[in-house]
Formats: C-alpha cells, sequence, structure tokens
C-alpha cells in the first residue's frame, strides 16, 4: 500500500512541532540541579537545590564548615514558584552565653518555604527573584 506524500508532509509536520514543543516545556521546567553561589556579609554561601518531576524539591545552602537543608514540595506554574517546607535541618541549634562556656540549646523554627517569581534566560540559566524579599539570584543548571 502506497501513502501519500501529503500525509507524510503532515505526519512529519505534527512530528516536529511535537518534538518543538517538549523540547521548549523540558527547558522552562526546573526538573534537574541548579545551584548559585552569593556573598552575604563578605560571606561565601553555595546554594544547590534539586528539583523533582513529582513536585518535590531539596535545598542545601553551604558557607565554610556551616550547612542548612530544607525539603518539601513546590509547584511552578505561570512562571512562578511556591515552595512549602516539609522538613528541615538543623532542628535545633546551640545558643552561647555571655559567659564563656555557657549557653544552651533551642528549637529553630520551620523555615516559611516562599514564593519566587523565575525568568528562563536560557535553557540553564533562571533568575530567581524573592516576591517576599524583593531579591535576586541567577541560578544554573547543572547537566
Amino acid at each position: 500500500m502506497e501513502i501519500p506524500v501529503k500525509s507524510l508532509k503532515g505526519v512529519a509536520l505534527w512530528f516536529a512541532l511535537a518534538t518543538s514543543i517538549a523540547v521548549f516545556a523540558l527547558q522552562n521546567s526546573l526538573q534537574g540541579k541548579w545551584t548559585t553561589t552569593i556573598q552575604v556579609n563578605g560571606q561565601h554561601v553555595a546554594i544547590e537545590g534539586v528539583y523533582g518531576p513529582e513536585g518535590h524539591y531539596s535545598e542545601i545552602v553551604r558557607s565554610g564548615s556551616l550547612m542548612t537543608s530544607q525539603s518539601g514540595t513546590f509547584l511552578f506554574r505561570d512562571g512562578t514558584v511556591y515552595r512549602t517546607v516539609k522538613n528541615w535541618e538543623p532542628k535545633r541549634q546551640w545558643i552561647a552565653g555571655a559567659a564563656p562556656g555557657t549557653g544552651h540549646w533551642e528549637d529553630t523554627k520551620q523555615p516559611p518555604g516562599g514564593v519566587f517569581r523565575v525568568t528562563f534566560t536560557n535553557a540553564d540559566t533562571t533568575v530567581w527573584d524573592d516576591v517576599n524579599t524583593r531579591g535576586s539570584t541567577t541560578f544554573h543548571r547543572v547537566r
């Protein structure tokens, strides 16, 4: 059976369009590992976030020998990320007292999550604008 050339052109056009849409969607997806480094009060801070396909994320923030982490769920809609923290570390911290060698432990509060407007400057670079603090950070996708 011979397939008309017209039908083959239509299939090829449909396949090219579907492929282009899939590539665009992946490029404008948060799925994957994202990193950045910033300076805060003269300290070098590295941030690494991993965003999964099913709306779960984890983030580690390191500065020297110090590290914090959080994980939870996220929703990415209309260029905005809405994050909800479900777990975090550390959950307790040492508060030094006025006299040397004194202090006490205190529980740390749950981080607030956040709302960020995300702009893709290319497939592997995003600018995150924090809706609450008005701060801006550029992240790069790790491939």
